[in-house]
Parts: C-alpha cells; sequence; structure tokens
C-alpha cells in the first residue's frame, strides 16, 4: 500500500490477495450507496463525483485499487472520507480470510 499526499492530490495505491477481491468491492459499493461501482464485473476505472464540490478517479480490477482526489476545488469532508475509506480497505485486507 502506499499513500502520496500533496497540496495538490491525495493518491492511494494499493496490491492486495485476489481472494479479498469480493470484500473490498463490496465494501466499496457500501460506501458510495446507491451508486454501484462494480456491477458484476472486477475491473473499473472511473470518475465519481461525491458532491458538486469534490470527485475523484477510482481505477481497480483482482487485486488492485487506485484511489486519486484532487485537492483544487475539493472540499474538507470529502477529502477526509476519501481517506476513510482508504483506511477501510487497509483494514480489510489486514484482515484474515475467514471461511464459512
Amino acid at each position: 500500500m502506499s499513500i502520496e499526499e500533496n497540496s495538490e492530490r491525495y493518491k492511494m495505491q494499493i496490491s492486495y490477495n485476489s481472494d479479498k477481491t469480493p470484500l473490498v468491492e463490496h465494501y466499496l459499493d457500501s460506501c458510495f450507496q446507491p451508486v454501484k461501482l462494480f456491477e458484476g464485473t472486477h475491473k473499473i476505472n472511473r470518475e465519481i463525483m461525491m458532491d458538486p464540490e469534490t470527485k475523484f478517479n477510482i481505477s481497480a480490477a483482482k487485486g488492485r485499487l487506485s484511489l486519486i482526489v484532487l485537492k483544487s476545488g475539493s472540499n474538507t469532508p470529502a477529502l477526509d472520507k476519501c481517506k476513510d475509506i482508504a483506511n477501510g480497505v487497509k483494514q480489510l485486507i489486514c484482515a484474515p480470510i475467514v471461511s464459512k
């Protein structure tokens, strides 16, 4: 996992065991309800509007995720939400897989 934050942007990139892909996708979809990011596919590259002032880019495939928020024009609560989402993904991929 790498996080890069400077005056222009916040960027999180993470690679993880592809077995955790369904968990990560479900988590991300729950963060952006009612919008569904994945809709049956494991690969996306989209721009998401969180509110009129904040948009970010998300790119994902099995075992890989990238989230980029440009700070120019983004409000602080939306930027904080993106950071919280990145932290949630980190917690998911670090948790052991529990089989049913």
